[in-house]
This record gives structure tokens, C-alpha cells and sequence, in this order.
């Protein structure tokens, strides 16, 4: 128990100059608190101890001994509580401030960002790894760097500044006050890797946050000390990319965001097809499908090559992978118009962002099919317990289902639709004017009010 007592004083003796910036009010609060919790927990051990002494020694303590410090434990630890009642309501509200907008012309295709060297590399003592008392002042490093594609063609860097506060007047203040300043020499962003916080103000968990925005086709360079402060990277999520944001991998800002070049080119393998409308699916495979003016067919995390079989027939692209193959592949296809996608077996499947003037749609596999997409004239054949998800909008809809399977058309608007549904199938279905409707055995929802026609 007096080890414990002791090094309780050293931990209030180390952490009185943090305590000074933590509470409201002059210096002899934070005195005060310390005293509070040491009393607060040094009593209880006190009478411990003189409750041993009493069994084993046959000592006495005179009642009014005991309750005198009983009342005096209870007078700190109301006190204790009011300074932590009070403080707590300094943190009560939070406000986030533009500091800066700026934009640059820089004379390079790469930006290089360094983090300087920080004083906490060299101190044997500091509050965490984001705060640290440096003679009168608190030095902080709540540095979040945020890399995000630039809407034009010029470097641009925001600074936007966190606090929180009794009130949202405080925290704006205290945000505002917040000092950091970073340099732009040529291609070469400097950051400081702390900013302070001095012996008048107070720490309200003020926070640094620095948008950098990269222009398109912009290399980005970053040192070792950097990559903790990264708090987040808008990636193109076509690419792998790195876990860990280790310095030695050189960025790129492509049209759909950041890529690392190097490590996309270990973890994809891109093929070069062209001229193909139709896409023809057996095999587990994860599809995404997006349209886009150029073509690229993208397969992520590839094993050998003799695992996967693609080839184009004509106007078709034929993607197969063995039935003995258990591990799931991921591919990306962006394509300027898909005219059919004919699925034998396939895991999960997406068409994104397509208009189109028709698509012939074909499922015999288990895999859910999304599609989110407007499409004038949409045949649909699904058999077997599969799903098709639609949103979007069109002018006719022809489908037909059979042995379980499901079409949720609700948020697909269309014209007109001619359904045939058999053998425990389910469908919901949105159509504005007229639906014919062919059900053995199945059921369809009808969302709207359309003329029904019975086949």
C-alpha cells in the first residue's frame, strides 16, 4: 500500500502541468484536484492499514480519529467531483473551422509531403503519443493529413481546425487560435509535426486537419514520419490498395482517385479486350461491370494464370474459371455499352451507372445480380435461387422466372412489363401503365396501379 501511495504522487507530480491545462481556472485548481484525489484515495488505505494494525497489533484509533477522516475524505471527494462536473462541461461542444484554402501551380508532376522530426522522438516523457508539456507550453501533434482528388487541375490545400468547448462560442475561438503553420517550397510540402498550445490558453482536444486535394495524374511522395498523421486516402476502389500507408510506395492520382502503380500492378492483372458488348460468366467470380468510354478488364488479386480463362468470340468476352476452384476472383470490367450478360454460375454480380437502350439478362447460377441502371427495353430470364435487384428506371420490362427465383424491380420504374412467373418464384414489380402477367405457383407484388392483362 506504500508503494502504491508513492507512486501515485509521482504520477500527480508528472501529470500536474498537463492538469494545468485541463482545468478551468487559475493554478491552484489543478493543485487542489491533486489533492482531492490523493486524499480520495489515500484515506481508504489509511484506514486499511489501521484496521490491520488494530487485528494483529491490538492498536486503538479513537472513533473521532475515524470519523474525522471519513468526513474529510468525503469533503474531497465532493470537491473532486465538482472540478471534474465543471470540466466536463468544457468539453461539452464541438465546432470545426475553415482556416485556409488554397491553390497552387507547382513546377513538378510530383509532390513530395515530409513531416518534420519531432520533439516526442527525443523526450523520455510525455502525457501519450499526442500530447506533451515542453517548459510553459503544451505541444500537441492531433494532426489528421487527408489526400483527396482535386475537382481542377491545381494543387489545392484546406485547413480546417477542431475544438470543443463550453459552448460553440469557445470552441470556435479556440479552434480559430490554433497555430499551424506549413510551408510549400517548390514541389515539396513541409509540415510541422506539433503545434502549440501556449500557458494562457487551455486544451479543448483541439485537432489539425489538412485536406490535401491532388490534381489528376499527380505523383505524391511521403516520408516515414508522415504516415501516422495519414487519417484517410480517397483510392480508386477499381485498385488494390496498400493497407498500410508505408512511405516507399509512390501514389498517383488517377480519374477515380489515388492508385499505388507499383503495388496495383503485384496484387491486379489487366487484359487488353476491346470491341465486346456481351459477357458471358461461368465460374465463381465476384463481377463488377461499369461503364466507361474506354475498355478494361481488370481481374484483382490474381492467382496463377492457368486458374482463369479469358478470351473474346466476336462481340462476346468469355470469362471462365474450373469447377474444382473454390477461392472467389474479383473482376472489373469497364465497358462503353453492354448489350447482354449471360451468367452460368458466378458469385455476386453489380452493373453500375449504365444507360442503355437494352440489356438481355440471364441468370441460371445462385448469384445476386444489382443493377443500378436506366434501361429503355430489359429481358430478364432467371432460374434457379437466384436474385436480381434493380434501381433505376425504363420503358419495358419483359422477365421471366422459374424454380425460386426472385426479381425486386420496386425502385425500377417502367411503362409497361410482361411477367411470367413458375415454380416458386417472387417478384415486385413497378409498372406505370399496363402488366401482363403469366404466375403458376409464384407471386407478384405490384407496386403501382397498371392496367393487369392475364396471358
Amino acid at each position: 500500500m506504500a508503494a502504491f501511495w508513492i507512486a501515485g504522487l509521482i504520477a500527480l507530480f508528472l501529470g500536474m502541468p498537463m492538469l494545468t491545462f485541463l482545468l478551468q481556472g487559475p493554478g491552484w485548481v489543478a493543485a487542489l484536484s491533486a489533492l482531492n484525489l490523493l486524499m480520495v484515495v489515500g484515506i481508504p488505505l489509511l484506514m486499511v492499514m489501521l484496521l490491520i494494525m488494530r487485528i494483529f497489533m491490538r492498536s486503538k484509533f479513537h472513533p473521532r480519529w475515524q470519523a474525522g477522516l471519513w468526513a474529510f475524505w468525503l469533503i474531497n471527494l465532493i470537491s473532486l467531483s465538482l472540478i471534474g462536473v465543471t470540466t466536463a462541461k468544457e468539453f461539452q461542444f464541438q465546432k470545426q473551422v475553415k482556416v485556409s484554402e488554397q491553390s497552387f501551380d507547382i513546377p513538378s508532376d510530383t509532390l513530395i509531403v515530409e513531416m518534420q522530426n519531432s520533439p516526442f522522438n527525443n523526450s523520455w516523457f510525455h502525457l501519450s503519443d499526442e500530447l506533451m508539456v515542453s517548459d510553459d507550453h503544451l505541444l500537441a501533434r492531433s494532426i489528421r493529413v487527408i489526400f483527396e482528388k482535386s475537382p481542377s487541375g491545381r494543387l489545392r490545400i484546406i485547413q480546417q481546425n477542431k475544438a470543443r468547448g463550453r459552448g460553440l462560442a469557445s470552441a470556435t475561438r479556440l479552434a480559430s487560435e490554433t497555430d499551424y503553420q506549413w510551408q510549400l517550397n517548390g514541389n515539396r510540402l513541409l509540415l510541422p509535426s506539433h503545434f502549440i498550445i501556449p500557458s494562457h490558453s487551455k486544451w479543448r482536444a483541439q485537432e489539425i486537419f489538412l485536406h490535401i486535394l491532388i490534381p489528376e495524374g499527380m505523383y505524391v511522395k511521403r516520408n516515414s514520419r508522415l504516415s501516422g498523421r495519414i487519417s484517410f486516402v480517397q483510392t480508386d476502389k477499381a485498385h488494390k490498395f496498400p493497407l498500410t500507408w508505408d512511405n516507399h510506395e509512390i501514389w498517383r492520382m488517377a480519374p477515380d482517385g489515388m492508385i499505388a502503380p507499383d503495388y496495383s500492378a503485384n496484387h491486379n492483372k489487366d487484359f487488353n479486350f476491346k470491341g465486346f458488348s456481351k459477357i458471358r460468366l461461368n465460374g465463381n467470380i465476384r463481377l463488377t461491370i461499369r461503364q466507361g468510354q474506354h475498355f478494361n478488364v481488370m481481374v484483382k488479386d490474381p492467382g496463377p494464370g492457368d486458374e482463369m480463362k479469358i478470351d473474346r468470340t466476336g462481340d462476346r468476352l468469355n470469362i471462365i474459371m474450373p469447377d474444382d476452384l473454390h477461392q472467389t476472383r474479383s473482376v472489373i470490367i469497364t465497358m462503353p455499352r453492354l448489350d447482354e450478360l449471360w451468367v452460368l454460375h458466378s458469385d455476386n454480380i453489380e452493373i453500375n451507372d449504365f444507360e442503355l437502350e437494352r440489356l438481355h439478362l440471364v441468370n441460371e447460377g445462385r448469384g445476386k445480380i444489382n443493377v443500378f441502371a436506366d434501361i429503355q427495353q430489359l429481358h430478364v430470364h432467371l432460374t434457379g435461387g437466384n436474385k436480381l435487384e434493380l434501381r433505376g428506371q425504363g420503358t419495358n420490362l419483359q422477365a421471366t422466372l422459374s424454380e425460386g427465383a426472385k426479381l425486386d424491380a420496386e425502385h425500377f420504374t417502367v411503362n409497361k412489363a410482361n411477367m411470367e412467373l413458375f415454380s416458386s418464384s417472387w417478384a415486385k414489380v413497378s409498372a406505370a401503365d399496363t402488366l401482363w402477367q403469366k404466375v403458376s405457383d409464384s407471386e407478384l407484388l405490384l407496386m403501382n396501379s397498371p392496367v393487369v392483362v392475364d396471358k
